[in-house]
């Protein structure tokens, strides 16, 4: 991934390059450093990709949470997901 493109990616998931390498555990240093190669690791992009597939299930998780607890019984929520935990 290009310098760029991991930018923009960063930009489009409302990431810091700090916390993007608080969560991958690299130094910060290490992560500005990719400017000079002029692109990433290779393992930065299923990462992103990755985050951004899991970011959009915790937002379908916490809506489906919102509606369930509209139903107000646990009893509800247990006959409709068969017990499920979500």
């Amino acid at each position: 991934m290009t310098i760029d493109n991991f930018e923009s990616k960063l930009k489009s998931l409302k990431l810091k390059k700090k916390e993007f390498a608080a969560m991958v555990n690299a130094g910060y240093t290490g992560v500005v450093g990719w400017n000079t190669r002029g692109f990433t690791p290779e393992w930065v992009d299923s990462w992103l990709e990755n985050y951004e597939k899991a970011r959009k299930y915790d937002e379908i998780r916490q809506i489906v949470k919102d509606k369930l607890s509209e139903y107000d019984t646990e009893n509800d929520t247990t006959s409709i997901y068969n017990g499920m935990n979500i």
